[in-house]
């Protein structure tokens, strides 16, 4: 009994440290979700990605850079990035200009401001199979404990799933670990494990 009053602080504290992280601080988005500019670069002649990369961290140094194909001819490449000076921008056009041989007045290159992405917009997809999951398995237990005080059931079941997540995604704020493809299916993934762990719990009882 100790132990799981404890094991409740931590998880409580752990909580509120994230709320004050996420309202303080916010998330810290990968670049795939931030506020960015999109550097979109023509080169006729064709070019290799490597190439390109090395030169966007010569020229913009150790700020966060993806750098994606636009198209299947290899002809345009795309740079996403945060920030940069227009002097690191001329820069980047003169090391292309030398690497490819192309004119510099000749060598087009657009700009492109791209709005950040909503934590929210990245939840969405997924709200409909987490809520599905939890009304059913919230009826599953109803039922299955209608007689041993069902809505004290149910309610560890949403209380359990509420701490699960709520401690996932406080370490992803406190510890700064980037958002990214990969977040909303590994929280998936926690939710479903807390779930079922759950529900096997309370069927033991």
């Amino acid at each position: 009994m100790k132990n799981k009053k404890i094991i409740a602080i931590l998880v409580v504290l752990i909580i509120l440290v994230g709320i004050i992280m996420v309202f303080t601080k916010g998330f810290n988005k990968d670049i795939s979700y931030q506020k960015a500019t999109r550097i979109e670069v023509n080169i006729p002649k064709g070019y290799e990605k490597d190439d390109i990369k090395q030169i966007a961290e010569e020229t913009f140094g150790n700020k966060n850079i993806q750098v994606q194909d636009i198209e299947k001819t290899n002809q345009v490449v795309s740079l996403r990035i945060k920030d940069y000076t227009e002097d690191e921008l001329n820069n980047f056009k003169t090391k292309i200009s030398e690497k490819y041989g192309i004119e510099q007045d000749k060598l087009t290159v657009e700009e492109i401001k791209i709005p950040g992405t909503r934590m929210l917009t990245l939840v969405t997809p997924y709200m409909f199979s987490l809520g599905l999951a939890t009304v059913l398995s919230i009826i599953y237990i109803g039922l299955r404990n209608i007689k041993k005080e069902p809505l004290k059931k149910v309610l560890k079941v949403i209380l359990g799933l509420i701490a699960a997540l709520g401690v996932y995604f406080s370490i992803i704020a406190i510890a700064r670990i980037p958002v990214n493809e990969y977040t909303m299916p590994i929280a998936l993934t926690v939710y479903v494990a807390a779930l079922l762990i759950i529900v096997g719990k309370i069927n033991k009882e």
